[in-house]
C-alpha cells in the first residue's frame, strides 16, 4: 500500500497518516470516527434536530434552535472519565464532551486549538456544568478558538485534556447515544481509543 502510494507522490508532496478515533460499547460494537466523537448538549441537540416537525418547520435553523434550547434546559449529566487505563479519574457534571483529533468542530468552531490530525494523541473537550449565562457567553468565542485558549475550569468550568485513551461512563439512567462525525453513535458507555496512522493523506 505504501509503495502504491509514494508513485502518485510528485514535487514537493507530502504523505501523511492522520489518525482516527475508535468508540466501542459494552457490547463490544465498534465504530470508527475520522474526526469527532461527541456527548451531552451536541448529540442531544443532533438528535432533536432531525425530528421531522424540526426539519419542516425550522429548516438549517433547527440546529441553533435546539441548542438554545439545550442550554436553557440545563439538564445535569454526571459521569466518570477514566483517562489512559485509569490513570486519571475525573467526576463531573459535563454540558459537553467533545473528542477530537482536529481542531474544529463542525461550521469552523475551534474547540481544541491544539489538536493535530497526524499526532497519536486526542484532546478532549469539556464544559462542566456551571451557569447558564457563563455557557451562552461562550458559544460566541467558538469560532476562534477564544473560549478555551482563555478559559478555565474555576472560571467558567472549562478543561481541556489530551489523551490516547478515555472512558465515558455516565451516571446511573444517565446513558445516551454519543455523536460520531455529525451522525448518531453507539450508545453511552463507552471506550473512546486513538487508532494512529490510519488514514494516508496527500499534500
Amino acid at each position: 500500500m505504501t509503495r502504491i502510494w509514494k508513485k502518485v507522490i510528485s514535487g514537493n508532496g507530502e504523505l501523511k497518516k492522520l489518525s482516527c478515533l475508535k468508540m466501542t460499547d459494552k457490547q463490544g460494537n465498534v465504530l470508527y470516527a475520522s474526526s469527532m466523537v461527541y456527548w451531552g448538549v451536541p448529540s442531544d441537540t443532533a438528535e432533536n434536530s432531525n425530528h421531522p416537525l424540526m426539519r419542516n418547520v425550522f429548516g438549517g435553523a433547527r440546529y441553533d434552535i435546539c441548542a438554545v434550547y439545550q442550554i436553557l434546559k440545563f439538564s445535569s449529566r454526571f459521569v466518570t472519565l477514566k483517562i489512559d487505563d485509569g490513570k486519571y479519574m475525573i467526576d463531573l457534571d459535563l454540558i459537553v464532551f467533545a473528542a477530537l483529533n482536529g481542531k474544529y468542530f463542525g461550521k469552523g468552531l475551534m474547540i481544541c486549538p491544539f489538536a493535530k490530525m497526524d499526532s497519536e494523541y486526542m484532546d478532549l473537550a469539556l464544559l462542566c456544568r456551571t451557569t447558564r449565562a457563563s455557557t451562552a457567553a461562550l458559544f460566541s468565542k467558538l469560532p476562534t478558538g477564544e473560549s478555551f485558549l482563555n478559559s478555565s475550569y474555576e472560571k467558567n468550568g472549562i478543561m481541556y485534556i489530551r489523551c490516547k485513551k478515555c472512558e465515558l461512563i455516565p451516571f446511573h439512567g444517565l446513558d445516551s447515544c454519543a455523536g460520531i462525525d455529525g451522525e448518531i453513535g453507539l450508545k453511552t458507555p463507552l471506550l473512546i481509543e486513538v487508532v494512529p496512522n490510519t488514514i494516508p493523506l496527500l499534500l
